[in-house]
């Protein structure tokens, strides 16, 4: 996923404290490290891309909580009710991304 599409995603799920003005690219790679590496667990210990290939996933970087949706809009709204205002990694599962 692209450092532009993280700060995308970010913009439209509600979270821009850190990026009022000018994107901050440095906070744009911790979420995409963190939700990468939170996905890669998750992969290896919950059998991720097993039993949910495709589908599209949100996780909280700070708490390792995520949601799942069919699509990359009822994901990301579930994660704005779940977790609003907090940094979120969005991918969809098992379609490798890029930052």
């Amino acid at each position: 996923m692209s450092l532009s599409m993280v700060y995308w995603f970010q913009h439209k799920g509600g979270f821009m404290a850190e990026f009022k003005s000018k994107i901050d690219r440095q906070a744009l790679r911790e979420i995409a490290d963190k939700g990468q590496a939170i996905y890669d667990r998750l992969v290896k210990e919950k059998g991720l891309e097993e039993k949910y290939f495709g589908l599209y996933i949100v996780i909280n970087v700070d708490t390792g909580e995520y949601v799942l949706g069919k699509t990359i809009l009822e994901a990301s709204d579930l994660a704005k009710e779940k977790f609003p205002q907090s940094r979120r990694f969005h991918a969809q599962v098992g379609v490798p991304t890029y930052a």
